[in-house]
């Protein structure tokens, strides 16, 4: 058997211990992470599957995010503004639609399609301190639109109540 180096500690571990590889200095069971040809725990391997998958999410999102900046400047009122954001360091990128600044500071991001689901709208309401996703009629659930025209239309009238709240209304 060729000798195997630890990932966690790099000692070369020949011990087995029932079917699967040993080592001794870690005190776990070695398995093969396959994508970067190292061993390492049981659980290190499902923490790598995880951060890989997470990383796949990124950048299919920062790919979405990007592309649909301009269709969506297309779709929004003159003055409001479209362009990708990350809410998060190393976290997923959003579509930010910006109305014109006025005396209620509030937006919407829009989270790119992923798991079999639509774009994600959220609106953040700076001046009340208050982020909240849109959601499905009749419940309390997130709701999702199949297109990025039904969900740019539902985040400009949502921030568009946001930013009138509280406001004197002309009529």
């Amino acid at each position: 058997m060729t000798p195997l180096v630890c990932a966690h500690c790099g000692t070369t571990s020949t011990e087995r211990r029932g079917d699967a590889p040993w080592c001794t200095p870690c005190g776990i069971h070695l398995v093969l992470d396959e994508p970067s040809g190292e061993w390492t725990s049981v659980a290190g391997r499902a923490h790598r599957q995880i951060e890989a998958r997470n990383a796949r999410l990124i950048e299919r999102t920062r790919r979405a995010a990007l592309s649909s900046v301009e269709p969506a400047q297309n779709l929004i009122p003159d003055g409001w503004r479209a362009h990708a954001e990350q809410c998060a360091p190393g976290g997923i990128l959003t579509l930010a639609l910006h109305p014109p600044a006025g005396p209620v500071d509030a937006y919407a991001y829009l989270t790119p399609p992923h798991a079999e689901r639509g774009w994600y709208v959220r609106v953040d309401n700076r001046s009340r301190g208050v982020d909240f996703p849109l959601y499905v009629a009749g419940g309390a659930r997130a709701a999702y639109f199949a297109t990025l025209a039904e969900a740019v239309q539902a985040a400009v009238t949502a921030v568009r109540i946001e930013t009138r709240d509280g406001q004197p209304t002309a009529g």
